[in-house]
């Protein structure tokens, strides 16, 4: 048995974080050898789709050649990939087409190409009905949380929300950690989180996990003048005891990374996703609206830097 990944992720040679694969993934890339793809794909038992949401149509015809009988998991960020990629196969209600919540902490190196594991990969979240993957996700060393499909569309709420660090990230240009001193960053992250969970409410939606809902008022208490001294106090005396804990931060969302790489983002996917979401539960988004402009101002930058 094997699963089969469809990834656009980088030129990273055949390792992971580090570490040689296992090879109980067969990877075709989405870029190029798309026979090759299109063969693996029909006797897969399972297929990841691990790329970015704005991949999803040029792997359309791809995913039209797996069997109907084969589920299809999406590794991606939002809340409606599922019904996209559903829509993109021409709406076929007998496709097991899955969502899967992701939890990992990586950075990829362009120049390198390598990915370099800043955190531990916590876990991945699955619902119910897909055991056998499981199986192998577990036999490679990764963690993996079976839940209820209900459970797992609140994981994906929280998450949702986690990602709305990407934006201020991407717009401060500087590592995570250094953000979390940028007042001015945390204040939008706070008021984009606020947005997503008053849309919540107004919906009647869950969110699972506690830390998620929590997320809008620590951002919040971060952009107060006093936490933020106390905030570069703490860092300044860890410096004297001699733990460069900012100067060796390197970490940084996907989007700063698609942006260094001179790729298109997935804003409309996240804070763009909120905005939709807004005008669907009558709730303003003005922080969200803000953030789609300036990243996509951001990558049209990028873009046309790469290109010239």
């Amino acid at each position: 048995m094997r699963a089969s990944a469809l990834s656009t992720a980088s030129r990273a040679p055949d390792r992971r974080c580090g570490q040689p694969s296992r090879r109980w993934v067969s990877r075709s890339r989405s870029r190029g050898r798309r026979r090759d793809g299109a063969k693996r794909l029909r006797t897969a038992n399972f297929v990841l789709v691990v790329t970015k949401r704005h991949a999803n149509h040029s792997l359309a015809s791809l995913l039209t050649g797996v069997p109907t009988a084969t589920p299809i998991v999406l590794l991606q960020n939002g809340l409606e990939a599922v019904e996209d990629v559903r829509a993109l196969l021409g709406g076929a209600e007998d496709r097991t087409i899955r969502h899967c919540v992701v939890a990992i902490s990586a950075t990829l190196l362009h120049a390198e190409g390598r990915v370099v594991r800043s955190g531990p990969l916590a876990e991945l979240v699955l619902a119910h009905g897909l055991e056998a993957l499981v199986e192998l996700l577990v036999g490679a060393g990764v963690r993996v949380r079976l839940v209820d499909s209900e459970r797992l569309a609140a994981e994906s709420r929280g998450k949702l929300i986690l990602n709305m660090l990407n934006a201020p990230n991407a717009i401060s240009g500087k590592p995570i950690l250094k953000m979390m001193l940028d007042r001015k960053a945390c204040l939008m992250a706070a008021d984009s989180m606020a947005e997503l969970c008053c849309i919540y409410r107004a919906l009647d939606l869950s969110v699972e996990n506690s830390l998620m809902r929590r997320l809008p008022l620590i951002l919040r208490l971060l952009s107060w003048h006093l936490v933020n001294w106390l905030l570069r106090v703490l860092f300044f005396l860890l410096s004297i005891a001699g733990k460069r804990v900012l100067d060796n931060d390197t970490s940084k969302s996907s989007t700063v990374e698609d942006l260094d790489a001179g790729r298109p983002t997935e804003i409309d996917y996240i804070n763009g996703e909120v905005v939709k979401l807004g005008v669907r539960a009558g709730v303003p988004t003005p922080a969200n609206t803000a953030a789609v402009r300036a990243v996509r101002r951001l990558e049209a930058e990028a873009v046309a830097r790469w290109a010239a």
